[in-house]
């Protein structure tokens, strides 16, 4: 049986973990310091926060010029489906409380949204529905336990039109979150202490489940197929149904805040000194190629090498002892979980974590 799991795990190895050859990227002028990059519609520009402002930037002829004139801290941009309306985290009410504005591309005015409940900060991450009506925000409060005082974070959905609020789960440290536009599902990041993880969240019936250890800043690709995150200071990107994983960056920096151009092909992320110092022109928003099909594919050579080994592992483990089959019944609670979510949770352990994360 020993040698048996060592197949296994053989298996696992050489096939869910594709060593990619780094990607060829780009650094765009200018943008050292810079992160949390979004792509306009057409994917001819950038629109990212650099120290204390937003801005965009035109990748033909890398013209900038400022989103967000206002002396505030405006930080985590989000761009409407339709290109037409920008979110951000803005610092521009009393007492150092946080909110979310609103900005229309064409306009000068700005709609902020009102603090949630007393003592309440908005925690940043904002991302839209497809159809534009309703955003998905995060705000932040103290909670007094018998440890101290502990930043509960709660993720809500505000219907824009009524300016209605909706409180969808409740997580401890909530780091980012985004909303895919194609499968429905939220992906969410979380840090307690040094820990960092990625959750599946399903916004209907608010069942939540453990996807990545150690990962943060989750950005789903246009398809809903492939998750790009940040994890050991690189950028990885995950298959979501095979959760076979890929290394597209490596290097001394810290690169983090990962985002896809519309088109899929393209990942745009920043690449901050480690420890974070002084920008250099080595830092900035990169602009790195996404891996392709072929490149998601194990060389067939890599793979019959695994299925050889692991069959022979498995010979050399079962010769001379019989064969015991044992049924066994295990309990599901995917009955439970809509259609839409059953191919992207249906595998995964769905936990309760009570300690970290409570729903409600």
């Amino acid at each position: 049986m020993r040698l048996a799991f060592t197949a296994l795990i053989v298996i696992l190895t050489l096939t869910s973990v594709a060593t990619a050859e780094k990607a060829e990227t780009s650094t765009i002028p200018g943008t050292a310091g810079a992160a949390y990059p979004q792509w306009t519609r057409d994917g001819e520009g950038i629109i990212y926060y650099q120290r204390g402002d937003i801005w965009i930037i035109n990748l033909r002829t890398l013209e900038r010029s400022m989103l967000v004139v206002e002396p505030y801290w405006d930080t985590r941009p989000a761009l409407s489906p339709s290109g037409s309306v920008l979110a951000f985290t803005s610092e521009r009410i009393y007492g150092g409380r946080t909110t979310v504005c609103l900005k229309k591309l064409n306009e000068n005015s700005l709609r902020c949204i009102a603090p949630l409940a007393e003592l309440t900060y908005t925690c940043g991450p904002q991302t839209w529905t497809q159809d534009g009506e309703r955003l998905l925000i995060c705000s932040t409060r103290p909670v007094i336990t018998e440890q101290g005082i502990t930043w509960l974070s709660e993720l809500w959905i505000l219907t824009l039109k009524t300016n209605k609020h909706e409180r969808i789960a409740s997580y401890v440290g909530i780091v980012s979150a985004a909303w895919s536009q194609k499968n429905g599902i939220i992906l969410v990041g979380n840090r307690t202490g040094q820990d960092a993880n990625i959750w599946l969240l399903n916004p209907e019936t608010r069942e939540s489940a453990l996807l990545i250890r150690g990962g943060s800043y989750p950005a789903w690709s246009p398809d809903g197929k492939l998750i790009a995150y940040s994890m050991d200071g690189d950028i990885w990107v995950m298959e979501l149904h095979s959760q076979r994983r890929w290394r597209i960056t490596s290097g001394e920096h810290l690169e983090t805040t990962p985002a896809w151009s519309p088109d899929g092909r393209r990942i745009a992320y920043a690449k901050l000194a480690q420890p974070i110092g002084e920008a250099t022109e080595q830092e900035g928003i990169i602009i790195a190629e996404a891996p392709g099909e072929e490149g998601r594919t194990p060389p067939t050579t890599l793979v019959m090498t695994a299925a050889a080994l692991a069959a022979l592992l498995t010979i050399m483990a079962t010769r001379g002892r019989k064969a015991h089959v044992e049924k066994s019944h295990i309990a599901t609670r995917a009955s439970r979980i809509p259609k839409p979510c059953f191919s992207v949770i249906g595998s995964l352990r769905i936990r309760n974590a009570s300690r970290i994360v409570t729903t409600g």
